[in-house]
């Protein structure tokens, strides 16, 4: 579990120290790349977690995800803090909030119905 969130953080804050000498030498269309990277990185914690966490027991991934869903909420309201113009508007949060639980939730059921599949072939 450890090695998922350890890498998954340690890329989200690489992206976000690149993005600041992007927006500092006004490298445009860099800064863009990195902030849609950011973005993706944020709404789909979990799964890119789980993603580099790679080979490990279903339930291990499951328990990831859930941990990972819970770290990626303050990066998700940060997100949104930014997407406001550094304010907190309703529409950036929620949505973004939307988002993220929906990619949390799917991969969720998704290991839930693997976890069952391989129950009932045993």
């Amino acid at each position: 579990m450890r090695r998922g969130l350890i890498g998954a953080l340690g890329l989200f804050f690489l992206l976000f120290l690149l993005h600041i000498v992007a927006a500092s030498q006004n490298w445009d269309v860099f800064f863009r790349l990195i902030a849609l990277s950011i973005t993706v990185i944020t709404v789909m914690f979990g799964p890119f977690c789980v993603l580099v966490e790679r080979s490990s027991p279903l339930n291990s991934r499951r328990s990831l995800n859930r941990v990972a869903s819970l770290v990626a909420l303050p990066l998700v309201l940060g997100l949104a803090w930014a997407y406001g113009g550094m304010t907190w508007e309703t529409t950036p949060v929620a949505v973004l909030l939307i988002f993220s639980m929906l990619s949390h939730g799917a991969l969720e059921v998704l290991l839930s119905t693997n976890i069952r599949h391989a129950m009932r072939s045993d």
